[in-house]
């Protein structure tokens, strides 16, 4: 499975982003590969539900099992809610970590 950490910089030490359509980046973890890519969210200066949209969107074709945000909009959560994508919601805290919750069980399906 792909899990993708919406992040405010390319690196797992970098905090997870508060608002995942305004993610400048995008982490993605393959869980069966044990890789990290790096994903940059070109759309991220769009209107307010348009950056969720194509951040959804650009997602789903990754083909990503679950991502990890601070908040998401409502748009967002019906494509990826769509897509049978499992959304969790993480603060403060590296996407390091992040990554280490989620596949320790404590971020739960939004």
């Amino acid at each position: 499975m792909k899990i993708a950490v919406a992040c405010n910089t390319p690196s797992p030490a970098g905090t997870v982003a508060l608002r995942f359509g305004r993610a400048p980046w995008f982490l993605v973890y393959d869980t069966v590969a044990n890789r990290l890519d790096t994903l940059p969210h070109p759309t991220r200066h769009r209107g307010p539900a348009e950056a969720g949209i194509e951040a959804a969107r650009l997602l789903r074709n990754t083909r990503v099992g679950a991502v990890v945000a601070g908040e998401f909009g409502d748009s967002a959560l019906r494509i990826l809610h769509g897509a049978r994508i499992c959304v969790a919601s993480a603060g403060r805290i590296t996407a390091a970590q992040a990554l280490a919750d989620f596949k320790d069980g404590l971020l739960i399906d939004r």
